[in-house]
Parts: C-alpha cells; structure tokens; sequence
C-alpha cells in the first residue's frame, strides 16, 4: 500500500532544480520521515522562519557553494500563513521551482476541518484508513466518527456499560493518544444522550490526561478500603475527593485489570498503604499497595525490567515512541538508584545488560532518525527548543494567560520522578502532564540550555553556542519578537537552595506574562557527586524535600502561571577511558564530548579512542564537529567514575516535560 507521503516526494528527483520554494500550509514537510528522504535524495531541506537566520545559512552555506560550482540542492519550506512566495527574497525566487502542497489532497474524502486538527503521527494509520474504506466524500460528523473508529479504535455508540467506559479511557490515555477537541466533544455527545454515565466528571478526564489518573487514583483509594474491615471510611474520604461522582468503578473486570499492573508498575498510578484486611478478601488487589518487604520489592523492579524489555522500541521507531518508552525506562532507573544495595546481587547482571541493550538501540535509532526531529512544529513539541514555541501557542490560543518555564539544569526522568515525590502538596491543585522531549546533542549546557530559551536550534546562534550566558538574552529575544514588552518578559536564575524562593516576589511583576527560570541545583550535586547517580539520586530526593520547587510552584499557581518543568539534558554514570590531549572543551566538564572546528584533528583522536561516536548535524553550526564517548564512559582520568553528560545516551538525550496547570473546577 502507498505511503501518505508519496505524492509530497514524487516531485523530488535529483538534477530538475538546483532550488525549490515549497509552500505548506498544513506543515506536512515537518514530518522526520519526509526530512529523511529527502535528505536521502541529496537535497538540503531549510525552513524559512526567521529572516536573518534563513539569510545567513543561505550565503555561508549555498550561496557560496554554488558560485565555487558545487552543485548543492536546496529545499526552503516555508508557512503560507506567516510569508507567501511574493515576500520571499528575490533572490531565493530566481530560477527556483515553486510548489504548493494541501493536506485536502492527501485526504480528498475527508473533511479538511476535522483532519487539520490531528496530529501528523497519525496519519499513517488514516492513510490505510481512508484507501480501503472512504470511498465517498464524508462531511465533519461522519469525518469525526470515521477518524475515531479507525485511527483511536473508539466506537462512542458501543460503550454500554462502565467497563465499556473506563476500559475506553484506560485505552486512550495508556496510550498517550493526542485526541482533537472536536473528537472529543462528538465522543461527549454520543455518551450524553445515553444518560447512562452521569456520575461521571467526563468533561474533566476524557480531554485531561492527568485529570484522569487522579480520578483513578481517588477511586483506587476507595476499591481497596470497600475491600478492607473499615468500609465505613469511604465517607470520610470521599469529601475530599478532587472529582466528584462514580465513586465505584469495575476494576476487577478482566478488560481493567489488565492495566493495572502496569499503572502501578510504571509508576502511573501510586500504590496505597497496606491494608492486610483487603489482600485477605482480595489478594490480586496487592499490586496498588506500597511494598512492606524485601521480597516484594524485589518482585517490582522484576516487573519494571520486564516492562522495558518488553517495550525496547523498533529499529523504525518514531520519536514519540521513545519518549513514551524513555518514561518507562526513567521509572527502572529510579528504582534501581534508590534500592541499588538491595537489588544489585539478585538483578546486577539483568540490569546491567538491559541498560546497555536500551542504549544500542537508542543509538541506532539517532543514527537513522533524529537528524530529521528539530523540524516537528512547537504545537506538539518533541526537542527542546520546541518549548518557547509551545508556550506562545498557549498564550495565542488563550489556553494560559501566563506561562513560566522552570528548567532544571541536568535533571534527568529519573530525578524527575524523585522529585514528583516532595511535591504532592504542591500539585495538590493542579493537573499535571508527565512528557518528555529530546535534548541537543551534544548534551551539554551551552547548546541545549541556549536552544531550550531561544526556540532556535544552534545553528542560529553560533557565535555564542560555546558560552553560558545568553539564556536571558536569548528567551527576552523570542518574547520580543512575538510583541511582548520588555516588563512582560521574565527571566530569573537561581541555586534553588531554601532561602532563594525570598527572591520570587522581586522576580515578578503584575505586568508579568512570561517567566523563564533556571534552577542549578541539579547540576550542581552532578559535579560534586563521588559515588555515581545512586548517590546523586539521595541527594536529589532530599533537595525536593527542602521544599523550594515545592514552593515556587505553588507561588507561580496562586498567580495563575502555567508551568513548565523540563531540563537541558541528563546525566549518567561513566568510567573514564582517559583525556585527549588536543581539542577545546566546550565546557568546564565535558567528559562525555569534545568539540573540533576542524574534522582532520577529530580523526586524529578517534584514533586513540576508536569506540567514540563521530557526531555532526545539520542543525549544529558547520564548523563544530563532535566526538562523543561511548556509553558508560567519559574523557577523563582513567578508571575514575563520574556522573556527567555530554553524549547520546537515553539517559542525557532524553529529559522530562512537564506541564502543571491549576486544575479547573469541575462541574
């Protein structure tokens, strides 16, 4: 069967134009796999956003290549919303090729409307969709219920019972399904002429992800005390309950628990206390309670080893896959780095070629696939330089009428997850989106933390790609240019130590719309620590037990601040292989990276090390040129163990994202 994209790449064949202007109004050219054939082709693919970073890759790389007689072809992909072809540089224009390419010619059976609203990663499985089953023009009503059936395996008029229901949610959100608005209002519809589901807060946990495992939560709480010698609390506990109604859900239905399992192996859902009265009467139900032995510890991280296993993505991958997967593997870690003493004889060698397994086919993957990523839009953002872009789309769509992101520097999904832990009084009133995104490689401060506040990816801002120092600069540049005045734009970095939250109010303003906060705690236990990330992750606990983050989170609530929590990369445990003597740091400690202008001098080196990974990308400055150890180890004093970044493992590559917002009343 044919791809989607077949008729987008047709046109592309070698030796036809040395330019070619492509208009795409529904920014079909940002898929990696379009990126990547292309690439393939022989043709350059540059997305025409900012003018002067457009004009000077433009001259340095093509203008110049061409007047020496090479014979480079080039793609400008550009938003017809933003620019038409008559703005374009006129030189850009001359004997240039110039197409257009509609998302309603891909999917002429469907409505346009509908379709527009979904997000690109499913339009494999409606491609398949829609070749063997539209065969006539359907409007936005039969568009909405074809999409739901076919993509989300959702049928609205089949769920007649709460298993039905919450069988269909557990579904959706497992899965991470990125379902439209209008999809959901029909969805909503169809269960409200039925009046079967009243009780339920659907308005809440159907569109909301969070809202939906606190609902779970609440009701797992409820399930196990109904099952204990004290039924008569659930009164008590149901008033403070965040959703109200359905306070008895089918969670010993096979189709539910199915899930649970998972939910509480991956750390979805969290195990309550104890309760030895209800594993009498139902012993199945001691996967939702807190360990109390040894033994039972042992079995968890048993579970979560057979989780990852089970979940290594394919060779073919795509990105949101890993990220998913990265979610799962960041809850191993944790484990693993919390219980180390404990678990080491019984699972050391398990663990130890699991982690190495994961980070092959990590590798493998970047090889073939990231160098296309940094082209998703910011809408659904997947790299960090993405987040900027998020943030103005939820100001633009009035989804948030404030927005801060708190970056934690090095923090890793694993910390994430310690210190989600110190922080439930904080989150108490919030809904909150666990994610994640990838980090620049390489993995060090001066180019992903730089991407992450500028929104741009570091071939645009190589005169400073080796300094610290331009965050501020950076993220007040991108405000500024969508129109924020200079007192809407914040910017604030800090140790993150107890007494810094006195410092907030002198931060903020009421003019205030935009905050961008770095936070150095993180980094800073990374470079001191001695004893590996086991060590770090005490560490790391008992700074989110101090209760900064706790606290700032809660003052950027009450001043109705949406948040963002991500990192400009991780860390990971590394045994030194020894120093190259040539090469220039591109920081202080780059163990896991060095950097050369010039290709001849990397060569070189890669002779003494002949296991480190030769590293460029387009989206890197043409004259920065990486070598990166390969996992487990760093460029440093031989034999020595550190935790560091700076390479391509999952562990660096991959950070956190999470969104917190202050829950809505539900009704």
């Amino acid at each position: 069967m044919q791809d989607w994209r077949d008729g987008l790449l047709k046109p592309f064949a070698p030796g036809i134009a040395r330019k070619t202007v492509v208009a795409d109004p529904d920014e079909m050219f940002r898929d990696d796999r379009i990126f990547r054939e292309l690439s393939d082709r022989g043709f350059t693919v540059v997305y025409f956003e900012d003018s002067i970073a457009f004009r000077f890759t433009y001259e340095t790389e093509f203008r110049e290549a061409w007047d020496n007689g090479e014979n480079r072809e080039l793609v400008v992909v550009f938003h017809p919303d933003v620019q038409d072809f008559e703005k374009l540089p006129a030189d850009l224009l001359q004997n240039a090729r110039q197409m257009t390419f509609y998302l309603q010619d891909v999917f002429p059976n469907l409505s346009y409307t509908v379709v527009s609203k979904l997000d690109r990663s499913y339009f494999d499985a409606l491609y398949r969709a829609h070749s063997l089953y539209a065969k006539q023009a359907l409007g936005d009503a039969l568009t909405r219920e074809f999409i739901l059936k076919h993509v989300f395996e959702t049928v609205p008029e089949v769920i007649k019972k709460e298993s039905d229901l919450l069988r269909s949610l557990l579904q959706r959100h497992y899965r991470k399904q990125h379902i439209p608005e209008p999809l959901d209002a029909y969805f909503l519809s169809v269960l409200e002429k039925t009046s079967r589901f009243k009780g339920w807060p659907l308005k809440a946990i159907l569109p909301d992800r969070g809202a939906f495992w606190d609902f779970l939560q609440e009701r797992w709480r409820l399930f196990v005390i109904s099952h204990s010698d004290k039924p008569e609390k659930i009164v008590s506990e149901s008033s403070t309950m965040k959703y109200p109604g359905a306070r008895e859900l089918p969670f010993e239905h096979d189709d539910i628990r199915v899930y649970m399992d998972n939910l509480f192996t991956e750390g979805i859902l969290k195990p309550v206390e104890w309760v030895a009265s209800a594993v009498k009467a139902k012993p199945w139900v001691k996967v939702g309670m807190q360990s109390t032995t040894v033994e039972e510890a042992d079995v968890r991280f048993d579970d979560l080893c057979s989780a990852v296993e089970q979940d290594l993505p394919p060779d073919d991958a795509g990105v949101s896959t890993w990220l998913a997967f990265a979610q799962k593997y960041g809850q191993m870690q944790r484990v693993w780095n919390e219980k180390i003493q404990t678990l080491k004889a019984p699972h050391g060698e398990r663990y130890t070629g699991l982690h190495a397994e994961v980070n092959k086919r990590f590798s493998t993957w970047l090889t073939s696939t990231y160098r296309g990523i940094y082209n998703y839009p910011a809408v659904t953002p997947v790299m960090v330089h993405h987040i900027p872009g998020f943030l103005a789309h939820r100001l633009a769509e009035q989804e948030a009428s404030k927005v801060a992101l708190l970056l934690v520097d090095g923090l890793a999904i694993d910390q994430w997850l310690l210190l989600k832990e110190g922080l439930a009084e904080a989150l108490a009133v919030a809904t909150v989106h666990e994610n994640a995104l990838m980090a620049w490689i390489p993995t060090i401060t001066p180019v992903s933390r730089q991407a992450a506040y500028s929104g741009k990816i570091p071939a645009y801002f190589a005169e400073t790609i080796t300094r610290t120092d331009r965050d501020e600069y950076g993220w007040r540049q991108f405000w500024s240019n969508r129109g924020f005045q200079l007192d809407e734009i914040g910017f604030w970095a800090c140790h993150g130590n107890a007494g810094d939250i006195a410092e907030f109010d002198s931060q903020i303003s009421h003019r205030t719309r935009v905050l961008g906060c770095t936070i150095y705690k993180v980094d800073r236990i990374m470079h001191g620590i001695q004893v590996g990330t086991a060590g770090m992750a005490a560490q790391v606990k008992t700074w989110g037990q101090e209760g900064f983050l706790g606290e700032l989170i809660q003052r950027l609530l009450a001043e109705d601040f949406s948040l963002v929590i991500s990192a400009d990369h991780g860390n990971i445990t590394a045994e030194g292989i020894g120093a190259p003597s040539e090469g220039v740091l591109s920081e202080k400690r780059g163990e896991r990276c060095r950097i050369y202008s010039d290709t001849r001098l990397r060569s070189s080196t890669m002779k003494t090390f002949p296991d480190s990974i030769s590293w460029d990308h387009q989206g890197l400055p043409k004259d920065f040129h990486c070598l990166l150890a390969s996992t487990g180890s760093a460029f440093s004093q031989k034999g020595q163990t550190i935790v560091c970044h700076g390479g391509n493992s999952l562990d660096e590559v991959i950070v956190p994202f999470v969104e917190i917002v202050r829950r809505k009343a539900v009704y």
